[in-house]
């Protein structure tokens, strides 16, 4: 995700990544982006680089969490009313209704919401007992059987593990919880290695959490490719680090006019195998 609800306690639900986890995720620092050597899309064949190079060596697959792998965004509504009135049993008088819908107002960025962490500490009960555990309802503990991965997403991630490692790197609060994600997603045993933004102590697209996720695996940048939804967050970041990025643009998202410019852009996660493809057969 890709700023939004990413961090279960992130401020705007900007697709998750701010506070609706979208992981993914919310911007937050600069921006420093590197910019990749062209987009092509999957489909397409990927022109080679300078002649005299040699093919790059793939050896270790990134993704964000939120609205990459899973529908994160899409579920907000789902999650926001499960979570309020979990809420609503301990303060009979709470307008949960009108609650559900302040949180799913629409904020700056795409796909962004207010969220559910806005809301909670504008009525004044987010640090309250009550108050924790209804955003970890919102951050689908308690409730992940609306947890639903994208359509190709566990096989092509299960045909990926057997000839790259694979990580997950992801802005969110807590590890427990998105590792909780990856289990019942029914992804957790391909994933080596998870780097949750509130344990390293960095954010996408600061190029410091993508270069610890590098060091844990024992590769080169230039040996890893990172797949995620956002441009600010996941494509900029990755290429900042020295890493090449694929855009899963699953949600019709435009490019034009953004100094990012991803390496491969795919609208359905079963390209992924074939834009990987692509990025290895490049010289460098």
């Amino acid at each position: 995700m890709g700023g939004s609800e990413a961090q279960g306690l992130g401020a705007a639900d900007s697709h998750p990544g701010g506070a609706d986890g979208c992981e993914d995720d919310r911007p937050v620092g600069g921006d420093g982006t590197e910019k990749g050597d062209g987009t092509e899309h999957a489909g397409a064949d990927v022109a080679a680089g300078a002649s005299g190079g040699r093919e790059i060596d793939v050896r270790a697959i990134f993704f964000d969490l939120d609205d990459t792998l899973c529908d994160t965004v899409g579920t907000r509504p789902q999650r926001a009313r499960r979570a309020l009135e979990l809420l609503g049993r301990g303060n009979p008088g709470l307008d949960v209704e009108s609650l559900i819908s302040r949180v799913l107002e629409p904020a700056p960025g795409d796909r962004a919401a207010r969220g559910l962490r806005t809301v909670l500490e504008e009525i004044g009960v987010l640090r309250t007992e009550a108050g924790v555990e209804a955003m970890r309802m919102y951050s689908f503990v308690g409730c992940e059987e609306f947890l639903h991965s994208f359509e190709g997403v566990l096989e092509t991630v299960a045909q990926l593990s057997s000839k790259y490692q694979i990580g997950v790197i992801t802005n969110w609060n807590d590890e427990g919880e998105q590792w909780n994600k990856l289990r019942h997603l029914g992804l957790e045993t391909y994933v080596q290695h998870v780097v949750v933004s509130g344990s390293v102590g960095y954010e996408k697209p600061d190029r410091r959490i993508f270069q610890h996720a590098l060091t844990l695996t024992g590769v080169d940048a230039r040996e890893a490719i990172f797949v995620g939804d956002r441009l600010d967050v996941d494509v900029a970041g990755a290429q900042a680090a020295g890493m090449k990025a694929v855009w899963f643009n699953h949600w019709g998202g435009a490019v034009d006019g953004s100094a990012i410019v991803p390496d491969v852009i795919i609208t359905r996660f079963g390209e992924l195998p074939a834009a990987i493809e692509g990025i290895s057969n490049r010289q460098s």
